[in-house]
């Protein structure tokens, strides 16, 4: 009996796997890691808002939205 496809396939998805994990640990090393209070403020384009800023969207504008990401 011959292994050799297995061994290929198993060692493709070790190459994979430490390919996938590796770029995104290298990522994570050489990022900056300061977190500033302004970085998770919503940008605004200078106009001052009027009213609550967080409002949610009607049901069929999700369903436009899901129709023209499935047809684009």
């Amino acid at each position: 009996m011959d292994h050799t496809g297995l061994l290929y396939v198993i060692g493709f998805g070790f190459a994979a796997t430490t390919f996938v994990f590796g770029t995104i640990g290298f990522s994570w090393l050489i990022t900056h890691r300061r977190r500033r209070p302004q970085k998770g403020l919503p940008y605004e384009s200078g106009v001052d808002t009027i009213g609550d800023t967080w409002s949610r969207f009607g049901l069929a504008f999700y369903l436009y939205a899901l129709l023209f990401v499935a047809f684009d």
